[in-house]
């Protein structure tokens, strides 16, 4: 029924009752699965839901941690990037742990889309504060996105607005 709901004509509710169902029926996992679908339609439908589910119940989530991170690592949709790295930076910020093989992978990620020309301004800014958030977990973490923030003042390809937040993540850092 996920399915049928996920690739029917979209209507203004389908992200809640997306969402209701993966938190009633326990359908994470299933979500989870959808979001990584060659269909580019169907995995940035199942992330919309699964964003609705996280902002639903939080806890929901937490069993099926690893499955979410391994998901996010491997994504190559810009539409799940940009609801999945938005949720991480919200575990980060209210104290979840990710086991280091899954962190190692997200702050991977996170370096991918934050240097790739093709990755959206706002998935680079929630990259930039994942790995601004995973600083302090690898002593190159920090030197790294520094680095890479410099360059980005630079760069012909940045947009004012992201110029602008890699200004203000340098001077975080330089704290």
């Amino acid at each position: 029924m996920l399915v049928e709901l996920l690739t029917g004509e979209l209507r203004g509710e389908i992200k809640s009752l997306c969402g209701a169902m993966i938190v009633g029926e326990g359908r994470w996992e299933e979500a989870i699965a959808l979001s990584r679908s060659t269909d580019a339609q169907l995995a940035f439908r199942a992330a919309w839901g699964l964003e609705w589910a996280w902002a639903e119940s939080p806890e929901g989530l937490r069993p099926h941690l690893e499955t979410f991170l391994y998901a996010f690592a491997r994504s190559d949709n810009g539409s799940v990037h940009r609801i999945y790295s938005k949720m991480i930076n919200d575990m980060l910020r209210r104290g979840w742990e990710f086991s280091r093989g899954r962190r190692t992978e997200v702050v991977a990620k996170s370096f991918d889309l934050l240097i790739d020309s093709a990755t959206r301004p706002a998935v680079k800014v929630w990259s930039m504060e994942i790995v601004y958030r995973l600083r302090g977990e690898e002593p190159w973490i920090a030197d790294a996105l520094a680095e890479t923030l410099a360059a980005m003042l630079t760069s012909p390809e940045a947009s004012p607005g992201l110029v602008n937040r890699a200004s203000k993540t340098l001077k975080r850092l330089a704290k």
